[in-house]
């Protein structure tokens, strides 16, 4: 159970329909996370200071840290708040995507990438798994050190760095099945 729970704490899970909590502000639940995935126990007024000075650096505005969890959250502001919390609780993993590219608007993909950015720039070490078909959200998100892995139903069929996704650009989705053969 214990090495259950130390894997649970270093990592940071996005969920595309995350359930509205009435009663429970976002600080309040930032608090309580941060106290689990941590073990510390910062004031609500320290956790407050911190977190309005990564709102301003995520562009979020400073009146979200008192609405209630999820309730009314439109889909930039669930972007954001995913990304206030990577940002919050420095998870050693944090994986992200499946609804962040699909028929969304590409304001919120600039938020993602903004987000991981600037998370990646206090916790560098900070791996991150983002599941996409933009490539162009690859490109904003990332470093020069990336690993690509290409899934066609349900099996990783090619691996690669920025090679392969410069390959990928150039070729279609039927490409793609067809280099699937070979691999």
């Amino acid at each position: 159970m214990d090495r259950l729970r130390s894997e649970h704490q270093s990592h940071c899970n996005r969920f595309q329909r995350p359930q509205a909590i009435p009663g429970v502000s976002v600080i309040q639940f930032l608090h309580q996370a941060l106290a689990a995935r941590k073990g510390i126990d910062l004031s609500v007024a320290e956790l407050r200071l911190v977190t309005v000075g990564w709102m301003r650096r995520l562009g979020v505005d400073s009146s979200f840290i008192d609405r209630q969890l999820n309730e009314g959250f439109s889909a930039d502001e669930k972007q954001r708040h995913e990304m206030l919390q990577m940002a919050i609780l420095e998870p050693e993993m944090a994986s992200t995507g499946g609804g962040i590219d699909i028929d969304i608007d590409i304001d919120i993909k600039a938020i993602a990438a903004q987000g991981i950015r600037e998370a990646r720039v206090d916790n560098p070490n900070m791996g991150v798994v983002l599941i996409t078909n933009d490539l162009r959200l690859v490109d904003a998100v990332t470093s020069d050190d990336i690993h690509i892995h290409i899934l066609i139903d349900g099996r990783i069929v090619a691996s690669g760095g920025r090679d392969l996704a410069a390959q990928l650009e150039k070729n279609s989705d039927n490409a793609l099945r067809t280099l699937s053969i070979g691999v």
